[in-house]
This record gives C-alpha cells, sequence and structure tokens, in this order.
C-alpha cells in the first residue's frame, strides 16, 4: 500500500491497525495537504444495507465542525474496499501517552472538558460516537484534543452497527446498555468519556478482567475502586464526578454532556489551592449521584472519601451556626448598609485597626467604618470611590487610594490630606516610626513616605532580570525592621498563583523570596507569616529575626474572596488576634454574561456561570467571543446567541483579548507562547482550520481594535522590562507591518477606535492620574481631554456620538461632536454600581450593536459582597491548630 496512489491521495506510511480497519498517512494531490486514509475491512460492511448504513453516518460525522473532533474530508471507494479520508492529527493518541502511566490532574481534567466539548457538539448534530475509548482520541503536543472514529458513530433512531474483530480495549469502555445490545443514546458517550477520565486520573481501567465476559460482568454488576483510593491527592469532588459519570442506570448519570465541562473547571479551580484533594469545590448538589450499589471491597475508600468530605464541609460552615467555634474564639457577621454591595475589584476591600476594635471597608460608594460596640457603620468622609484602606498604628487616622493619590482621613473628623502621587495603587502600610510603605502603580517597587507627607523614597527596585514587573500589598512587621510583600512577573503579571511572597529587611535592603505561589502576605504575633492561594488562607511559623519560615504551610481558613487579576485577597488581622474577611470563593471563578441597560439594569444570559472575561460582541449583536479560565490558563470561546451553545476556539495556554474581524468571519487574539514570545493570531470563528499567525515578538502585545475596514489592528503594547504602554497599529494589508503610534514616559494604553475610524480614544497617566483621551487618527494633530474625575477604558457608541467609560463603580458618558472639528461634553454619570473584573488588559464591557445595552460580566455571587465576617480571637485558635499539630 505504501507509496501507491489511490483516488487523488498518495499514501506515505501506515499509523496503526485495529479491528476496524487500517490507518495510513497520505498526501493530498489536489489540495496539496497531508490526511489520514482509514479503510475499513470488508467484513465491516458485508451488505448493501450497511454499506448505504455506513454511507449516512459518515456523511453526518462529515457535518461536524468542532475543534476537538477529526474533521472527515470524504469517504470513497477504490478497488473494492471503502476509505475515510479525515483530518491528519500531529499528536499521541490518549492511550500511548497513558503507556507512561496516569496523567497529572489538571491535565487531565482539560483532557476530559476538551472530550465533552467536542461530544456536545456532536450530539447537537444528533451523532452518538458509541466507541469512544482512549485509542480514539488523540492528543497534539499543544494539549488540543482530537476524537478521532466519528465515521463509525450512530445515528439517532438507527439500528446499531454490529462490529466484528472487538478488542478487551474496547469492551473495557462499553456502557452497561451498550454491552447488554440495548438502544443506545447520548448518555452512553457519557459513560465512556467516565472510563476514560478514570484511566487518565488513576493509569488503570475501573473495568478490568482476563477475558472478554468477565469485563462485562463487571462492567454490569461491579463498581470500580475510587479513584481517591488507587492514587493520591485526587479530589474527593472528582470521585463525585466519576461516579455520576459512571452511574450504571443511565438516568442517575449526567443526562446532558455539556454539564461536565462545568464541573470539571471547578475541580481544577479549587485544586489551584493545593490542599491534596479536600477543598471544598462549589459543584451543584443536584449534579451529583450518590455511589450506586458499592461492592464490599470498594465500599470502604468509598467511606473515608466521604468522611473527608464532610468534614471539609463543616470545618468552614458549622462554626457559623453558632457564635463560639472553640473556646475563647467567638464568630459573627458585618452587614454592609442596604443597597451597598462590597468592591473587591483589584484593590484591597477590609482593614482592621491594631488593637481590633474598629473594621474599614470598601463600599460601592465609599470606604465605611464600623466599631465592634456600634452595629450602624458610617461613611467616611472623603473617601467616595476610595481603596485598599489601612488604619495608622494608634487607629486614629485611616489611609488610603483615590483620585490617583495616597491620602489620610482622620477618623475623629476633617478632611482628606494628600501624602502622595499613586496613579493605580496595590496597598500600603503603616509603621509605628511613622513611615508609610506602599506601592504606587503596577509596575514600581515599593515606596516609602513620611506620614506628615514630603518627599517620597523608593524603597525596592524592580529586578527586570527576573522579569518582575511589580512589588505589591505590602505589610510592615511590629517591630517595622521588614516588610512581607507580592511580587508579580512580566510572565504572569497580576495573578496570584505564580507571585511570590518576599521579605524585606528595612535596614540592609536585603531580600528573600519566602514562599512561592501566593499572595498578600501579613506577619500576624506571636510568630506566623499568613497568606493567601486561590482564596485559601495559609500560615506558616516564621521567625521574625531571621526571616525564615520554620514549618510547613497549613491551610487555616477557606472561603476568602480576593480578585485574581491584582491577587488581592481580602482579610486583615489585628495585633490581638481578631481576623476579618470577606466570605466567598475568589472574585472572576465564577461570573455570568449579562448586558446591562443604559440605566445599570441586568438581564443576565442563560450560559452557565464561569471564568468569563473580556467579552466582544459581533457586529450583527448574535455572537460573543471572550476569554475563559484563570491564572494563566485561558482560552478563547464563542458564545452562539441565538443557540446558547458555548464553543471553544483556542486549546491550552494563555490565549486573551480577542476582537471580531468587521465581517464576523474571524477572531483575532493574543497568545503568550512562552517566555519572551507573544503573538497575534486570526482564525476561524466556527474554528474550522488553523490559527494563522499574523505577528509575533518579545513584547506583549494585547488586541485594543480591529478597525472597521479591516485593515489595521490597535493594539496595547508592554515590553518585558516593565517599561510604561504604547499604543501600536498592526497593518494588514499585504504583510502584516508593526508600528508605534502613541509612545511616552508614561501608559497609554486601553484604547478603542471610533467608527469611521479617524478618532482613537485612550487612557494615559501623564496628569499624575489615568484620564480618558481622544486623539486624531492614524495621523495625530491635537488632542483633548475627556474625563475630568479620572476614567478608564473609553468606548465609541456604534454611531460615534458618545463616547463611554468607567471609572470608580460609575459607568460615564460624553456627547461627542466630530465634524468640523472634535468637541465633547461635560461628562455624565450613566449609573452606579459597575463593578467590572478589572483584567490587565483592562477590558471589561462592550457596546453592543444598537448601541442600547453594556456587554460584561458580572460575580454570580453577589450576595457574598453583603457581610464581613469577623472572628474574635482568631490567633488562638491558629495557635492550637499548630500545637495540636505538633
Amino acid at each position: 500500500m505504501i507509496e501507491k496512489t489511490i483516488s487523488h491521495y498518495i499514501v506515505t506510511e501506515e499509523l496503526g491497525r485495529g479491528g476496524m480497519g487500517v490507518v495510513y498517512r497520505a498526501e493530498d494531490t489536489r489540495l496539496k495537504r497531508t490526511v489520514a486514509l482509514k479503510f475499513l475491512p470488508p467484513h465491516a460492511l458485508s451488505s448493501p444495507e450497511e454499506r448505504d448504513r455506513f454511507t449516512r453516518e459518515a456523511q453526518a460525522a462529515a457535518s461536524l465542525s468542532h475543534p476537538a473532533i477529526a474533521t472527515v474530508f470524504e469517504i470513497d471507494e477504490r478497488d473494492g474496499q471503502r476509505f475515510i479520508a479525515m483530518e491528519y492529527i500531529d499528536g499521541k493518541s490518549l492511550k500511548q501517552k497513558l503507556e507512561a502511566g496516569p496523567m497529572k490532574i489538571p491535565e487531565a481534567l482539560d483532557v476530559a472538558a476538551q472530550i465533552a466539548e467536542g461530544l456536545r457538539a456532536a450530539h447537537e448534530h444528533g451523532v452518538i460516537h458509541r466507541d469512544m475509548k482512549s485509542a480514539n482520541v488523540m492528543v497534539t503536543e499543544k494539549g488540543q484534543v482530537k476524537i478521532m472514529d466519528f465515521g463509525l458513530a450512530k445515528l439517532k433512531g438507527v439500528s446499531l452497527l454490529t462490529k466484528q474483530g472487538t478488542t478487551l480495549g474496547t469492551v473495557s469502555y462499553m456502557s452497561p446498555e451498550q454491552a447488554r445490545g440495548e438502544k443506545v443514546d447520548p448518555r452512553t458517550d457519557i459513560w465512556s468519556l467516565g472510563v476514560i477520565l478514570y484511566e487518565m486520573v488513576t493509569g488503570r481501567l475501573p473495568f478490568e478482567g482476563d477475558f472478554e465476559q468477565s469485563i462485562l460482568y463487571a462492567i454490569m454488576n461491579s463498581d470500580p475502586e475510587p479513584a481517591t483510593g488507587v492514587r493520591a491527592n485526587v479530589p474527593v469532588e472528582l470521585d463525585r464526578i466519576l461516579t455520576k459519570m459512571l452511574a450504571k442506570d443511565p438516568a442517575d448519570r449526567y443526562q446532558n454532556v455539556q454539564e461536565i465541562p462545568v464541573d470539571l473547571r471547578a475541580v481544577k479551580s479549587g485544586l489551584r489551592s493545593g490542599s491534596s484533594g479536600t477543598t471544598r469545590v462549589s459543584i451543584p448538589a443536584a449534579r451529583v449521584a450518590a455511589p450506586t450499589r458499592p461492592t464490599q471491597s470498594s465500599l470502604l475508600p468509598w467511606v473515608v472519601a466521604a468522611l473527608m468530605a464532610v468534614v471539609a464541609v463543616l470545618a468552614v460552615w458549622a462554626p457559623w451556626r453558632s457564635p463560639r467555634a472553640q473556646a475563647g474564639e467567638t464568630r459573627f457577621s458585618m452587614a454592609v448598609p442596604s443597597g451597598e454591595l462590597l468592591n473587591i475589584v483589584a484593590y484591597r476591600a477590609v482593614a482592621i485597626s491594631p488593637d481590633g476594635r474598629r473594621v474599614v471597608y470598601r463600599a460601592s460608594s465609599g470606604l465605611y467604618l464600623r466599631d465592634m460596640e456600634n452595629p450602624e457603620p458610617r461613611m467616611v468622609p472623603g473617601t467616595e470611590h476610595a481603596s485598599s484602606p489601612f488604619f495608622s498604628p494608634d487607629g486614629r487616622w485611616l489611609a488610603f487610594f483615590a483620585e490617583g493619590k495616597l491620602k489620610k482621613v482622620a477618623l475623629s473628623g476633617g478632611a482628606p490630606v494628600t501624602l502622595a502621587e499613586a496613579p493605580d495603587n496595590r496597598g500600603g502600610t503603616w509603621s509605628r516610626d511613622g513611615t508609610i510603605v506602599f506601592s504606587a502603580s503596577t509596575t514600581e517597587g515599593l515606596s516609602r513616605v513620611s506620614e506628615s507627607g514630603g518627599p517620597v523614597e523608593a524603597l525596592t527596585v524592580r529586578d527586570t532580570s527576573r522579569m518582575e514587573r511589580t512589588h505589591r500589598w505590602p505589610s510592615i512587621f511590629p517591630d517595622g525592621k521588614a516588610v512581607a510583600y507580592t511580587v508579580g512577573s512580566m510572565d504572569s503579571p497580576d495573578y496570584y498563583d505564580d507571585a511570590t511572597i518576599e521579605v524585606l529587611n528595612v535596614e540592609s535592603g536585603e531580600r528573600k523570596t519566602v514562599v512561592q505561589g501566593a499572595s498578600t502576605a501579613h506577619f500576624a504575633l506571636p510568630g506566623y507569616l499568613l497568606y493567601s492561594r486561590a482564596g485559601v488562607l495559609f500560615a506558616v511559623e516564621f521567625d521574625a529575626g531571621s526571616l525564615e519560615v520554620r514549618s510547613a504551610p497549613v491551610p487555616v481558613l477557606e472561603g476568602v474572596i480576593g480578585d485574581p487579576t491584582s491577587g488581592a485577597m481580602n482579610y486583615a488581622v489585628s495585633e490581638d488576634g481578631v481576623l476579618a474577611y470577606i466570605p466567598g470563593d475568589v472574585e472572576g471563578g465564577e461570573r455570568s454574561l449579562v448586558l446591562l441597560d443604559m440605566e445599570g439594569n441586568a438581564t443576565p444570559y442563560p450560559a452557565p456561570p464561569g471564568g468569563y472575561a473580556e467579552p466582544r460582541m459581533s457586529r450583527d449583536g448574535n455572537r460573543i467571543c471572550l476569554v475563559i479560565g484563570a491564572g494563566k490558563d485561558y482560552d478563547i470561546w464563542v458564545y452562539d446567541i441565538l443557540r446558547g451553545t458555548l464553543s471553544r476556539l483556542t486549546f491550552g495556554g494563555t490565549n486573551r483579548t480577542p476582537n471580531w474581524s468587521p465581517d464576523g468571519k474571524y477572531i483575532a487574539y493574543w497568545s503568550n507562547e512562552g517566555v519572551a514570545v507573544n503573538s497575534i493570531y486570526r482564525k476561524a470563528a466556527d474554528g474550522s482550520g488553523a490559527a494563522e499567525k499574523l505577528y509575533g515578538g518579545p513584547d506583549r502585545t494585547y488586541i485594543d481594535a480591529w478597525s472597521r475596514d479591516g485593515s489595521v489592528m490597535v493594539l496595547d503594547q508592554v515590553s518585558g522590562q516593565g517599561q510604561a504602554s504604547n499604543i501600536a497599529v498592526l497593518t494588514l494589508t499585504g504583510e502584516p507591518s508593526m508600528t508605534t503610534f502613541l509612545a511616552t514616559d508614561f501608559d497609554e494604553w486601553q484604547s478603542s477606535l471610533s467608527p469611521d475610524g479617524r478618532w482613537l480614544a485612550y487612557i494615559s497617566n501623564e496628569s499624575g492620574n489615568y484620564q480618558v483621551y481622544v486623539v486624531p487618527f492614524p495621523a495625530r494633530g491635537g488632542k483633548w481631554q475627556i474625563s475630568t474625575a479620572g476614567g478608564f477604558e473609553p468606548h465609541w457608541a456604534p454611531d460615534g456620538s458618545k463616547l463611554y467609560y468607567q471609572n470608580a463603580g460609575q459607568m460615564m458618558v460624553v456627547d461627542v461632536e466630530t465634524r468640523p472639528s472634535f468637541s465633547a461634553s461635560q461628562p455624565r454619570v450613566l449609573f452606579n454600581g459597575y463593578h467590572p473584573l478589572l483584567m490587565d488588559s483592562g477590558m471589561s464591557y462592550d457596546i453592543t450593536p444598537d448601541g442600547r445595552h453594556i456587554l460584561t460580566t458580572r460575580s454570580s455571587r453577589e450576595e457574598l459582597l453583603q457581610n464581613v465576617n469577623i472572628v474574635v480571637n482568631w490567633v488562638g485558635s491558629l495557635e492550637q491548630l499548630f500545637t495540636g499539630r505538633d
């Protein structure tokens, strides 16, 4: 067969063979592409009826178009042999990958989610695979899944196509109803996916035997050993998902495969806490089936797993059912005023006085002060739109950031006092010697200034050789001799999971890394370093003299809400051991797609909650491109509004800032392919074909806009040395070329191109505070300041008559005239209460094509943003925890 020409294909090598045929690699001489040819054995299609049925099924498979499904190009027959021409996949089958042992759990979850998405697309077209197994799933080097052999699938309502040459491997993936020869539906593919997921996680099949009948008996009568009993550190929730996928009765399984990726992502999110699988993950109880008919041999692991889950849940929630959780420890909640929500976006939102008697929190309107003895909170005057509050050592003053400045205000009354410039803060801390240490922006080291004001001195300098971008969230030790802070890198600018905790010796200037993969550290007396990782608060014993960690980390509190884009985790501890924190999941993990009218009223889309960000609507108003993920794992997805479906466009890595082409046929996006390798790609919006690389270079280059004539993209560019943001233009006519449009010593970014392509709106901090500006485009010739009290993320109305922007919880608008010359009205408030998920791209909303709504994302659990939890004598309980462990 090698070197033989079949139709217009030249066969070059054999790729593999099995019970349903032989697969060859071949060259398509017509379209000049590499394909895979699968020749079916004669016995598989021995009658005209079987050949006709196969043709119908292959035609149905060829109609499937999804990134996770190998494309079928054609079916043909030569010399009495039927063959399928399909997409050639450069990768390995899952079966080959698993020969090296079980996969890493996050990788297994991602592969299973991709398979589920491919099956969803097939099921929606009435196609059931019916032969899902690890040998039929290919995985490319980049981790993209391709499901094979849909050409042998079964259409709904068509009788089963009998296969010969069945192997033990195939039998191991059969559902009970399939094994009994009954009519099957999409739930049989869900069973097989459960077998594959179990195999990826444990490295072995759930149902095994020495011969076919013993395997079939196990499938119909036995339950597999829980994955938690086979492999250490498997999340308990994953066992529950597997139990539901492998339920004997199809009615007890997942009823729709599209439910599975949501639950798998929840487990993956829980893994980020590093809690060895016992972290509580928010999977709806209605989706989880109880174990079915446990056998005696498998009962004990299930009991242990169940007890672990119960203990984990009780540890989190039981204390709130009574006023005292432990001896000497008291817990209660503070509710925010009616009509307010806690504002946790980007910055820290809670602080506690050193004596533990006062709490300040950041709400929609400003900072509220609450005395422990007084149940009535009061707004601190002059703190409208303020963020990142912290107390003076004597508790009489409150420092905060507002209007691009570091300020302080006496809690006894009086106007705020400005201390220093801070264009885009990342927190501060107040030392007993009267020094304030603070982070002025996202691209600087730490600074210090006297509590009375005066000159600002650099305290730390970013190490650009280590790709450091920012030093943030400082916390001074009680003796004032050391500062703990978070270091973020250009490779992962603002995410908590890849940041590090460092401690600075203030006197010597020595820096020491003490924790990897964490954020927002705080030293608590008598000797603990606290820090957050993915919403879980950890503690280590810490020597404040030598600045050394003295113990292994211990998770001490789950469910601390924060902002993953800045690493700001919302907890505070007083010197006498009182803990204040905002409960909930890490913000950004569960968000909904919503439409806001021009009064701020929200209408949610029916898409299930997820890690949505950076939404953009197509010009026909029927589709939304967006990113889903967290940390460094972001992929581009497309939400079909009319059909209510989500389809994945990219697979693995960091893919951000999607933008529609003017005709809606393509989506362009930025992709981080490794350190100092940043690229812009264009890919068909329906997922067909390979992505086309338009630009590659060392600089992080986000896409802000794509002109309506399709000729240029406007980009936000930052170098690997953490320099200021610049605005660049990628010209697409002819060979793509990059030019700088606007570059100064300040940040220029978050740009938006007017519909007629003649004006560019953007933000800059040249005045010391971020403001919105407009300049002519593409030839600059003048500049107009639009905002007056700060502004972010400008967007033009579709007809160019208005310019929108957001600032400090307010959506703003100005009326614009561009002919005969440019002019803009005074800004006015469109509505209050805009709480976006602020990514480092600054892309949080879009204006719909009809100009009547705002497309954005919103926390799916806003009820969590109404309370601050207080734990009195919490450090005392922490000491008991470490003593008990020893």
